[in-house]
């Protein structure tokens, strides 16, 4: 009781120091729960097609996003779908998908705020506009009523309004951390932590707090998110695998707590014996089940991928999945694919992901969530390079450059360096054009996954 007291009034507190920062999330975050909801993001989707159902699974038939956001020639959405609701489909005046534009998928409170005040991404709206149209468009208010057995949006309009008009009359001001960090509860006590550069999550039960990788960049303050949502005991850590930068904040955490890892993460941390990084005490070759209370975790292993012992964290109840250092939502991987111990493993890990029944993918690093359209397309980026590696080294053999004499008398060891900056080179000026505009970081790191590849291709790796 006394504990709750305390951290009632310390918000209280914050609350009247920071009440600019306070008033912004309290005033968006009504807004954010409609925005977020099914019913408004599998139409306002980042993909080529348009979701359905409040698992937001793919919709049926194929249905693709068409050049105006209506559906494929064939295949326009009106087909199906009227102004009203009619049996099973779902119907409102002008049915279609959101512009690309206006795709709300992954994006923080933050994120989604500023995209719905940018009239460049909101169909050039003012914010007086944006209330109107949230208010009486027929489109939007089919969310309330949305027919056969779907679950509205959880909010009565009414109160949405209210809340919509409270927001634009405080200036339409967009949530900013406060705290150094983002906390964000996923689904069913499993709760997503990240400080922009590093993501991970824990997990709530009736009996504890299970720790996923904890953060040196977080530090003190992951205790601090935990505790703004629990009193309950850390009872377990786990580790993801054995890098310091994901893990290296393990020692401030409770000695009593249990430490989980693979066996080939357990060994490297013995031998290194880094007193931030405490040895595991239960450790599995590569399958783990870990039930706390009312929570489970599935850890599996499925071989060397970005480090050995590099394990994937699945919560099946929430459908959440966590691999780390292999995806990058929206996001080129940190250079040479993530700094990857293996490239045919790190490329198998997308798949071996992709195997999982998942909505939510947490990678480590970058500011947001992803999905597993971000998987695949990282699996894409991946495989693209690997083969675009390969044909600019077919197209200039080393001897070959040899015979064009582009660095005469230059020692033939360097003029082998001087080999692979060009045909690195090559390779990044052709996967320029297919992948700037699909991930960000082109520029910082596209170089450098094809210096990798080209390496690889040369010493260890199979062709593409």
């Amino acid at each position: 009781m006394f504990k709750a007291l305390v951290r009632l009034l310390s918000r209280v507190i914050v609350g009247a120091l920071f009440a600019g920062v306070v008033h912004a999330a309290d005033d968006f975050a009504p807004l954010y729960q409609v925005l977020t909801s099914p019913r408004c993001l599998n139409c306002h989707t980042a993909t080529a097609f348009p979701r359905q159902g409040d698992e937001r699974r793919v919709h049926d038939f194929k249905v693709a996003r068409g050049p105006d956001d209506h559906g494929a020639a064939g295949m326009r959405c009106a087909t199906c779908h009227t102004d009203h609701n009619f049996g099973a489909a779902p119907g409102a005046p002008h049915w279609g998908m959101a512009p690309l534009s206006m795709a709300w998928e992954g994006l923080n409170p933050t994120q989604l705020c500023e995209r719905l005040k940018d009239p460049q991404q909101n169909g050039q709206r003012s914010i007086a506009q944006l209330v109107d149209h949230m208010q009486n468009d027929p489109l939007v208010a089919w969310g309330w009523s949305p027919g056969s057995n779907r679950k509205p949006v959880p909010m009565a309009k009414d109160d949405f309004v209210q809340a919509l008009k409270l927001w634009a009359e405080h200036g339409a001001p967009c949530p900013q951390p406060a705290v150094g960090y983002e906390l964000r509860e996923l689904r069913g006590g499993l709760y997503w932590l990240s400080d922009g550069a590093y993501n991970t999550m824990f997990l709530v039960s009736s009996k504890g707090v299970i720790v996923i990788d904890p953060l040196p960049t977080l530090g003190p303050r992951y205790m601090q998110a935990i505790r703004s949502v629990t009193d309950l005991p850390v009872t377990h850590i786990v580790y993801s695998h054995e890098h310091t930068d994901h893990i290296g904040g393990a020692s401030l955490f409770p000695k009593g707590a249990q430490i989980i890892a693979q066996v080939d993460t357990a060994k490297a941390l013995a031998r290194i014996a880094d007193p931030r990084r405490p040895v595991p005490t239960v450790t599995f070759a590569k399958d783990y089940t870990l039930t706390v209370g009312d929570q489970t975790l599935q850890l599996s292993y499925q071989g060397i991928n970005h480090s050995a012992g590099n394990v994937f964290i699945y919560a099946p109840r929430q459908k959440v999945l966590m691999l780390v250092d292999v995806v990058y939502p929206g996001y080129m991987p940190y250079p040479q694919l993530g700094v990857t111990a293996d490239i045919p493993g790190y490329v198998q890990a997308h798949r071996d992901a992709l195997a999982f029944d998942f909505t939510d993918f947490v990678g480590g690093h970058v500011d947001r969530l992803g999905t597993r359209d971000d998987v695949q397309t990282s699996l894409a980026f991946a495989q693209d390079v690997l083969a675009t590696a390969q044909h600019s080294v077919d197209a200039l053999s080393f001897p070959q450059y040899l015979q064009q004499k582009r660095n005469p008398g230059l020692q033939t060891w360097f003029a082998h360096d001087e080999y692979e900056k060009d045909r690195v080179a090559a390779c990044e000026s052709s996967l320029r054009g297919r992948w700037e505009s699909r991930l960000k970081g082109a520029d910082r790191f596209l170089a450098s996954h094809c210096w990798t590849a080209i390496v690889g291709l040369a010493i260890s790796l199979a062709p593409p």
